[in-house]
């Protein structure tokens, strides 16, 4: 009896069978191949995760006493996806020569409003929750608490800095620079890491009648800071395992 006959019979007996052919399982009524085994990844929420999960190695020695394929679960490679995903990876296995993902790591996005103009306090509150706070963070902070709705009366513009009046005490106002381009650093990847530095141009503008002024932080220096962090992430993870880190 051929292959097709084979098949033909099988499908004859209106139960699932499971076959085999040149090296791979197959079950009716379709005869679609049986996939390879996979598993579930492992999720953390750092990259000292990620290092805790190689170190103890757990999923490696479970698979000795529970029959699960040593390929299936050992660590090959730590591969930085994002500054905000880490993943541990196989080997390439099975007939479909997949890898299999053994733990991943993913941070949550600020979800940081740049390129756009808040309001007052909104600017604010994000220079507050949404920065570390060194390099120009301080100056940033004084100038946007300084000014005022009535204040945004613009002596000189060249598109990038700005010479506004602020208030000086109670009621003195005085002209002023608004520093432009400023570095800061804002909380954009893993914690374990230090953030990216960003260049960023500061603009700010009157509100909407007699509203709060509306400021801004605008990039200027496009997706660098993301090369920056996967750098970072990789320098870190191969500085506490020994696995090959791939950023």
């Amino acid at each position: 009896m051929d292959l097709k006959e084979t098949f033909e019979y099988l499908v004859s007996l209106g139960r699932p069978v499971a076959i085999e052919a040149d090296g791979a399982p197959y079950i009716n009524p379709a005869f679609t191949r049986i996939p390879d085994p996979t598993i579930t990844p492992l999720g953390v929420h750092d990259l000292q995760g990620i290092v805790d999960y190689v170190q103890a190695g757990f999923d490696v020695r479970s698979a000795v006493t529970s029959g699960v394929p040593d390929d299936l679960v050992t660590p090959a490679a730590i591969v930085v996806l994002s500054p905000l995903l880490v993943q541990v990876v196989s080997a390439i296995r099975g007939r479909d020569a997949e890898r299999n993902i053994l733990a991943s790591a993913f941070r949550q996005p600020y979800g940081a409003p740049f390129n756009q103009y808040l309001d007052q306090e909104r600017f604010i509150t994000w220079l507050q929750t949404g920065f570390v706070r060194d390099l120009d963070w301080t100056v940033v902070v004084d100038v946007a608490s300084a000014v005022t709705a009535q204040s945004i009366v613009t002596h000189s513009d060249d598109g990038v800095s700005q010479t506004v009046s602020v208030l000086d005490g109670i009621q003195r106002q005085h002209a002023t620079v608004i520093p432009s381009p400023v570095l800061l650093r804002a909380y954009r990847t893993f914690e374990e890491i230090e953030q990216p530095v960003s260049a960023l141009v500061l603009r700010m503008r009157k509100g909407e009648d007699g509203a709060s002024p509306a400021m801004g932080l605008f990039e200027i220096t496009g997706d660098s800071w993301r090369v920056h962090a996967v750098e970072s992430i990789g320098a870190f993870l191969r500085a506490r395992v020994t696995l090959p880190v791939l950023a």
